[in-house]
Order: structure tokens, then sequence, then C-alpha cells
């Protein structure tokens, strides 16, 4: 079912707290960046590339018939939903399971796939300012590289909602990557940089990490440190000639087919035979933005449909601009890593991918079952046996995000149509961890909804936590069982869940 990076935590909403984290010291002994709850998870010493160098931030692909990526430093890659095996140029052999990270020097590394199928992970790096990085997923803005051999650190922070953290920073920039949830990370100066997940960006100076979103946060901070003098004692790692980076094909496309329902009454009965095929409905009824664009744009003709190609991979908004006369809704089909929720089509393109979607409208007179624009977003995580059932203990520190569904059975009742949705129905998002719920029950009309989970072993419990942004707005917290799991939905709203379960003893 996921995960890591692109990689976001959940968490139950929390009163404000602070982690106080050891500030830097660039003397003889110098500090760590972070103690406490943020950790360096990896960190290695270096000189820098270049006098003018960049931070840059990608998502790569570890296959094995592809043979080994090889990949630039100094940096650091981290594992996504499958271990790797990285090698460095100085004979470094370092086995990442998932989520786990290691440093890459100045003299580069291979990145190898260990099983059969195709998995992404992520590097965050440390290039010559002069470098064509126009197809990553963050360039960071060009600085004078700090002279001599680098302390550089990788720093996980993770931060329940309203809590923040403060890291320690040297005079270089620091790189910000925010796994999962939304931050703002301001400096001294009170300068500040708004992120969510799947993001990166940079700041100098003493910084502080605050959690913005409902959710919990993973946050991944690189920090250059202090210099050392090391009296010649890595003189073979070089650092004037990096291993080039893998680069990231802008390859991808998003195409659209647009279908006229004119005689649908039923959102449910629309499909690409009851209703028209039509070609007309490009520029000025649709753009996109996201992923590296820069700002909306419109479709051009592309084989007969409209569409955008030469697409970086990452998150993108389809949205409609105006509806033509007469017509009032829409609905698409389920296609993997796009949903809607009301007139924007979100789309998760995969690194040198393609998505084709078919956009349905409708006149007024069609009915909105099952084709509403509700939606219900899901999140499963895994406590240890003996977990308190109080949710205010349960977060993504203490519990872990599960791979699949496995033994878990997962049901809405649909009180429109009269039937249970399960897991069949539900769409997996990609990437995962999403804001949106890593799995969508999607076009559900207004109504009063119950969610139900159960396992194969009955005396497991299961928590469910309603992710709201106004506390006093919402009902936070209902555990599973025949009398609860109710809620009602308007129509357009998203209704985010996060499910926890405690296996019995």
């Amino acid at each position: 079912m996921r995960r890591a990076l692109t990689l976001v935590l959940v968490a139950v909403l929390l009163l404000p707290a602070r982690i106080g984290l050891a500030q830097g010291d660039p003397g003889e002994n110098p500090i760590a960046p972070a103690t406490g709850a943020a950790a360096v998870v990896a960190q290695g010493v270096s000189g820098l590339p270049a006098d003018d160098v960049i931070w840059i931030a990608q998502t790569l692909t570890a296959d094995q018939a592809l043979g080994p990526v090889q990949v630039g430093g100094p940096g650091f890659v981290v594992a996504d939903k499958a271990a790797v095996m990285l090698t460095d140029a100085n004979g470094g052999v370092s086995l990442l399971a998932r989520g786990e990270t290691a440093f890459v020097p100045a003299a580069g590394a291979e990145v190898a796939a260990l099983g059969e199928k195709a998995d992404a992970f992520k590097l965050i790096s440390i290039s010559d300012a002069s470098v064509d990085a126009d197809d990553v997923l963050f360039a960071g803005l060009p600085f004078a590289a700090p002279e001599g051999d680098r302390d550089i650190n990788l720093v996980r922070v993770v931060l329940k909602a309203d809590e923040d953290a403060e890291i320690a920073n040297g005079e270089a920039p620091a790189a910000v990557l925010v796994l999962k949830g939304s931050v703002t990370v301001e400096n001294e100066d009170g300068n500040s940089v708004k992120l969510t997940a799947g993001k990166a960006g940079q700041q100098s100076g003493d910084l502080v990490v605050t959690s913005t979103g409902t959710l919990a946060a993973t946050v991944l901070i690189a920090v250059i440190g202090s210099e050392l003098d090391l009296g010649g004692g890595i003189g073979a790692q070089s650092t004037t000639a990096p291993t080039p980076t893998q680069p990231v094909l802008a390859s991808g496309s998003i195409t659209y087919v647009t279908y006229l329902c004119p005689d649908v009454d039923n959102v449910a009965d629309a499909t690409t035979t009851t209703c028209n095929a039509t070609s007309d409905l490009g520029p000025g009824y649709f753009s996109l933005s996201g992923g590296r664009l820069d700002g909306a744009q419109g479709p051009s003709s592309m084989n007969g449909v409209w569409g955008w190609s030469g697409l970086a991979p990452g998150p993108y908004a389809l949205n409609l601009v105006t509806y033509p006369d007469g017509y009032d809704s829409m609905a698409i089909d389920v296609v993997p890593g796009v949903s809607r929720s009301g007139d924007s089509i979100s789309v998760s393109l995969p690194a040198e991918g393609s998505v084709s979607i078919n956009i349905y409208l409708f006149k007024p007179s069609a009915g909105s079952t099952p084709g509403g624009t509700a939606l219900v977003g899901v999140s499963l995580y895994e406590c240890p046996v003996g977990s308190s059932v109080d949710p205010d203990e349960l977060d993504a520190t203490v519990c872990t995000d599960v791979d699949s569904f496995g033994s878990y059975t997962l049901t809405l009742t649909d009180p429109a149509l009269g039937v249970d949705l399960g897991v069949a129905d539900m769409v997996e998002i990609q990437p995962q961890p999403s804001l949106g719920g890593d799995y969508q029950w999607q076009n559900l009309a207004a109504g009063t909804y119950t969610v139900t989970a159960s396992s194969e072993n009955p005396e497991d419990a299961f928590v469910m936590v309603h992710a709201c942004g106004d506390p006093s707005g919402c009902n936070p917290v209902t555990q599973f069982d025949p009398a609860s799991g109710s809620f009602d939905l308007a129509d357009g709203q998203t209704f985010l869940l996060v499910i926890y379960r405690i296996p019995a003893e």
C-alpha cells in the first residue's frame, strides 16, 4: 500500500507543544544539529564539489533489470517502500530497509534494487550550481560553498499537530524535504517557507519547524555543519568530480477525454457508450497546475485528445475552468493515482508515466447517486500489542503505517445506494502516504455514513480518528463497534479517517 518518499504520518489533534533541540556550535567540539524527538539519521564528512553549489532533491528508481543507479554526492539516499543496497565509491556498503538513510560521499555511489520489483528512493545531494537541474523534485538557489571538509548531517523530525522543533544550522542553507504532513520553516530572521508532503525548500540560519496541518508531519533536513581538520585522513574522497546523478526525465503525460451525457439521468449509468465523446473541450475549459509547471497551463491537442506532455513526475491538479453551456456537474472513471474533489482532479504522475482520464459532464437533471462529489479517505496504522485505546496516546510515533489491508475488513455503509462498499471499492492514492488518505471511497452522495472495521481476530481493537481542521467543529474520536462509526457527509466534502488497529494479546 505504501510508502516512503514520497513519505506522511497522521496523528490526533493535540495541544501545542515544543521540542527543544541543541543549538549549533561551529567550534572545536561541534554540537549535533538535533537531539531528542528530532534525530540525526545519517552523517558524513566531505568537502563540497564547487565554489557555488545547490541543493537537489530527486525521486529515482532502482530496478534490477536496468542495473545499479549512479548517484552523486555529497548527500543522502533515503529508501522508499523496498530495501536497496548502496555501495559508495570508497568501498562502503549499506543495506537500507524501508525508510532508512545513508550518506553518499562526494565521489558518488551506486544504488541497486534487492527485489525483482522496481521501486523508488530519494536522493538529497549537493551539486555544482552549473548542473542542469530542470527535471528534479527540487533545485534550490545557488549559494557559496563553505570551505573545507564539513560535517554534513541528515535530521529526521517527527511532529504532532501544532508541535514545533528547533534545528541548529550553520552559515549555509539547509535543505528541507517534507515526507508527511505540512510545516512552516522559519529562521532566526523571521523568514519562513510553507511546505507540504512531497515538497522541498531551503532555509538559512537556525530553524524552527512547526507542524501546521491537522495531521502529524515527518520532515528531513540536511544540514552543512562545522569545518573539520581531517589532517589528510580522507584524502581519497575526491570532491572535484562527483558521479553523475541519474536524470529524472520530464517525459510524462496527462491526457483526458470528455464525454457529454445530456440524456443520462443517473450518474451511475454514465459510460463511454451511453455518453458522447467530444473533442471540443480544450483550452478555456481545462487547465493543469502543479509539478514543476509555472502556473496553470491550458492543454494541447495530442493525437485527437487534449492533454499535456513533457511532464516531470509529481502531484498535479487538473481543473475544470468552466462548464459547457447547459452542464453543471462532472464525474470521472476510477484511475490509480487519480481522485476528484468538486471540479478539481488530483493526479499523481509517476516517473516517465502517463495518465489518461475519462471525464463525464452532466446536465442539472442528472442524479447524484452514486456519482456525488464527496469522498472518504482512510489511512491505516498498526499499534503494538497492549497499546492504550486512548486516542491521545496513539500517533505515528507509537504506531506504524501498514503495507496492505492484510486481514483487515473495512466497510462503508452507503445509505443512498442501500449497499455496503468494501476494500475492493476503494481507490489507492499514489504517492503514499497522502494528505487525502492513502485509500479513498470516491464519488459519494451526501448522507449519513457508517464505517466498520474488523480482522480475522475478533478480539482486535480498532480506534478511528477523524482528522479535521477545526477541533471545535468535529467529532474527533469514534471507536469501531456496531453502535458507532457514523458521520454526516455533505456534497463535495472530504472526510479523513485515521484507523489504528491494536492486536489482541
